[in-house]
């Protein structure tokens, strides 16, 4: 069975391509709530990066959940682009927003 959507499915495998070792468990525990934010390829569309924005505050309110009780993580290998600062601000209460390698060797 095809476990992501066609569309997804290069970049979400490309992530175990990452990984040493496909049994490598982080032994990280985060203590806040992480929203994984995998972006589309033309990321820097501001169409397409307001419907992430718009799916991260819908999440957030669905779940009464408040930007200082959040993290992100930019699920994808894209370039930050110029949004990087507005998605801090406004969802993760300026906290960083984390990429697949701040777990790397953890």
């Amino acid at each position: 069975p095809q476990l992501f959507m066609p569309h997804h499915s290069l970049q979400m495998n490309s992530f175990e391509a990452d990984s040493p070792n496909s049994e490598t468990r982080s032994s990280m525990i985060e203590e806040l709530p992480t929203y994984l934010l995998a972006r589309d390829e033309d990321c820097e569309n501001s169409f397409h990066s307001t419907a992430d924005f718009m799916n991260m505050f819908l999440v957030k309110s669905v779940l009464q959940s408040k930007a200082d009780n959040m993290q992100v993580m930019l699920f994808d290998k894209h370039p930050d682009g110029p949004y990087l600062e507005l998605i801090q601000q406004a969802f993760a209460n300026n906290k960083p927003v984390l990429r697949h390698q701040h777990y790397r060797n953890q």
